[in-house]
C-alpha cells in the first residue's frame, strides 16, 4: 500500500488522481493521506476537494512527515 499526500492543488492534477482513485477505482493500492494547498487559490482549492473527496487538509506540508 502507497500512502500519498498531495501538494499543491490549484490545478486540475489532483482532482483528477483523486476521481481516479476514488471513484473509477482505477488504483487499489494508494491511500491518500491528505492535501495541503500552500497559497490562498491553492487553499480554496484543497477546501473544495475536501468537500468533494471527504481527504484530509493539513495546515501545513510537515503533517506528512512520517505518514507518506
Amino acid at each position: 500500500m502507497f500512502k500519498v499526500a498531495i501538494l499543491g492543488c490549484e490545478n486540475s492534477h489532483a482532482n483528477i488522481f483523486l476521481n481516479s482513485i476514488y471513484n473509477e477505482k482505477l488504483v487499489d493500492d494508494v491511500q491518500i493521506v491528505g492535501v495541503y494547498g500552500y497559497d490562498p487559490i491553492d487553499t480554496d482549492a484543497a477546501q473544495k476537494l475536501h468537500e468533494k473527496f471527504g481527504v484530509y487538509v493539513a495546515e501545513n506540508y510537515d503533517e506528512f512527515v512520517g505518514k507518506v
